[in-house]
């Protein structure tokens, strides 16, 4: 039995979640033990109540949000590319060659 449980935990693929399990149980302990009120560090288990609830909001924002990203991430790009274009064929190459 526990060599089943250490191969389990040993596994590359198990790692990452136990981690992340250890991690939820200290950090609803220490709201448990340190009595730390809600508004300052709400507990894991607020914190899923509170994303359960208000799930249609959040994907809402979640769209906005990913939408204005995407377009930021566009906007880059498009800028990017006239940058070069405009670097390339305004001399600045042929004058920073010179200089050095």
């Amino acid at each position: 039995m526990i060599n089943r449980i250490r191969s389990v935990v040993d596994s590359e693929y198990a790692r990452p979640f136990v981690l992340i399990v250890v991690l939820f149980i200290v950090w609803e302990l220490a709201i448990a033990v340190f009595k730390i009120p809600a508004y300052l560090i709400p507990s894991p288990v607020d914190v899923a109540k509170t994303m359960v609830a208000e799930w249609p909001d959040l994907w809402r924002q979640s769209i906005v949000t990913g939408m204005a990203t995407l377009g930021g991430f566009g906007l880059s790009i498009v800028g990017a590319v006239v940058g070069a274009v405009v670097g390339s064929n305004s001399g600045i190459d042929y004058v920073l060659q010179i200089a050095n």
